[in-house]
């Protein structure tokens, strides 16, 4: 399984050691050169300097080949913007975490737009600051 991170912070760290520990490819996107160099000494992944809600930097890890976009920053906004292009470039999956609540109906609308494209997508939302509840969305055309 090949998947990308937007964003080295705990939770991403915590699940690519996870993923990369069972043999799956991983690419961590991340905007501080230093966490890149510190994290590189202790990982074996692959690590892309850059800002993680860019199209021109989702395009540089080949979405159509890419299993999983997690998009896990400690930004809302950097998340919704991220899991929006991914889904216009292409990624099968998309992992949204949120913490503001607002953000919710948008995560559910930003799941409805593959229906324009013709192609399945699931997009998982984790909505943090309430007890462990995730939204699931399948959507297959």
């Amino acid at each position: 399984m090949r998947t990308v991170f937007i964003g080295a912070g705990e939770v991403s760290i915590g699940t690519a050691k996870a993923l990369v520990k069972k043999g799956h490819e991983v690419i961590i996107i991340e905007t501080d050169k230093a966490k890149i160099d510190e994290l590189s000494e202790e990982m074996d992944c692959s690590f892309l300097q850059g800002d993680g809600s860019r199209p021109d930097i989702l395009r540089e890890v080949n979405p159509e080949q890419t299993d999983i976009l997690f998009c896990l920053t400690d930004s809302d906004q950097v998340n919704v913007i991220g899991s929006l292009v991914g889904c216009s470039l292409g990624f099968k999956r998309v992992v949204t975490s949120i913490r503001d609540e607002q953000f919710e109906v948008i995560c559910h609308e930003l799941a409805q737009l593959p229906q324009l494209r013709g192609y399945s997508y699931r997009n998982i939302l984790i909505l943090q600051n309430r007890p462990k509840k995730v939204v699931t969305t399948n959507y297959s055309f």
